[in-house]
């Protein structure tokens, strides 16, 4: 936890109604190594008017959809040149050595509160999961944990030694304010 836990930011969707800019939703992301890069899930981030990241300092940087993946849900964002991020990144790790029943991490961010750590279990891997009709994306990782909700979509999925693994990129009950059971997409894509 100690080691991941400034990595991940909250990143505020707004829009602009009636002349004023709202934050709309909210989700999670984590700090790509290169320092410059934010990834976060697409559906939330495709449409908005404009994206904040909320560093673990509470600085609000302005971010652009630099990249996408509409298929697995995965966006990259990118921050404005003159800002740097001082935290450190997080690194990706290898899924392919996930095991089902194996422990991982989970810290996302809630608003207005700390990290939020919540642990659970791999329950599936390869499982195909339908963003799109055309075809599925075909090697999310299904896992269990408690108290997930739309606020830990775009977190990293963590091994044991705080690599990123994954990324939740959907939970199944979204009309329920928490749920048990996520998606990732694995850190191989």
């Amino acid at each position: 936890y100690n080691v991941a836990k400034d990595s991940i930011v909250l990143v505020e969707i707004r829009e602009n109604s009636s002349g004023n800019v709202i934050t709309k939703s909210l989700c999670s992301g984590f700090i790509y190594p290169d320092k410059r890069h934010i990834v976060t899930v697409y559906n939330l981030v495709a449409n908005a008017d404009e994206i904040r990241v909320v560093l673990n300092n509470k600085t609000k940087l302005k971010a652009e959809i630099r990249g996408f993946d509409e298929y697995s849900n995965l966006a990259v964002l990118e921050i404005a040149e003159n800002n740097t991020i001082v935290q450190r990144p997080l690194y990706l790790g290898e899924s392919d050595l996930l095991h089902l029943e194996e422990r991982v991490h989970i810290i996302g961010k809630v608003y207005g509160t700390e990290n939020m750590l919540i642990s659970g279990e791999v329950n599936g891997l390869d499982v195909p999961l339908w963003f799109r009709d055309e075809f599925p994306l075909v090697d999310a990782i299904k896992f269990s944990a408690s108290a997930l909700s739309s606020e830990t979509l775009g977190a990293p999925l963590l091994n044991s030694r705080g690599e990123v693994i994954g990324m939740i990129i959907a939970i199944p009950n979204r009309k329920s304010s928490i749920t048990t059971l996520g998606y990732a997409v694995s850190s191989k894509i």
